[in-house]
């Protein structure tokens, strides 16, 4: 499970993404819908783990996404 827990994303000191928590099992089918700037875009980069948060954690089955190295996460993803 992807867990997402008090996540604030700014770019150029304005708010660009905050969620309070957010959690995704492995087994089910997510869909992200919202308006053009909502932040999809945001979140999926955070996620992919191309973009690291201002504020929050993130983590996978329990364990920080940081601490997982590139060849891992991408195995466990």
């Amino acid at each position: 499970m992807l867990t997402l827990s008090d996540i604030e994303v700014r770019r150029e000191g304005r708010l660009t993404l905050a969620l309070d928590s957010l959690q995704l099992a492995g087994d089910q089918f997510t869909v992200i819908l919202g308006h053009n700037g909502s932040g999809k875009s945001t979140l999926m980069n955070l996620m992919a783990r191309l973009l690291v948060p201002q504020k929050g954690e993130m983590a996978l089955d329990g364990r920080p996404l940081a601490s997982f190295s590139a060849r891992d996460f991408a195995r466990r993803v």
